[in-house]
């Protein structure tokens, strides 16, 4: 990313796993930049090995994006709808 102020981290406690709050987390996180700038895409970057991460991604609308050589993260891509 090209500017840190457009990162917007999240993280769940071990404790409360499993219970729909990292889903109902990122859904609402990008509804604001979907709204805010409705032409820009939205990106998540996470360990290729964090898989409730990228399913969490996946179940609110992202698309895992083939694996370039040499990439530390998994990447999935919201598109703008316009």
């Amino acid at each position: 990313m090209s500017n840190q102020d457009d990162l917007a981290p999240a993280c769940v406690f071990p404790g409360l796993w499993g219970l729909g709050i990292a889903t109902e987390v990122i859904s609402e996180a990008i509804s604001a930049p979907a709204t805010a700038h409705p032409d820009w895409p939205v990106l998540v970057e996470t360990r290729p090995w964090n898989t409730a991460a990228i399913r969490v991604a996946e179940r609110v609308g992202l698309i895992r994006q083939e694996p370039q050589a040499g990439d530390e993260y998994a990447v999935l891509l919201l598109e703008s709808t316009r």
